[in-house]
């Protein structure tokens, strides 16, 4: 897993979800672990595209439960 990579994601989803990087780890669920709603959820994606420069479809961003998931992607 690319660690540069990693951070960037850490760094949106903290500042969306409006909590701590250090809480987040490769295998936290948005969802689940971290508290994000439907919301959240479509913001993360924007920012991460937004980001890297890239388009996630419904159909991938629906696979993405995880921050490993989200960095994964990008990094292929």
């Amino acid at each position: 897993m690319n660690a540069s990579i990693f951070w960037v994601v850490v760094s949106i989803v903290s500042r969306i979800l409006e909590i701590d990087g250090e809480r987040i780890f490769s295998e936290s669920s948005l969802v689940d672990d971290l508290g994000a709603s439907s919301l959240d959820f479509i913001l993360v994606v924007e920012a991460i595209e937004n980001q890297f420069g890239i388009e996630i479809s419904q159909e991938i961003a629906r696979e993405m439960n995880t921050v490993g998931d989200i960095v994964a992607y990008i990094e292929n």
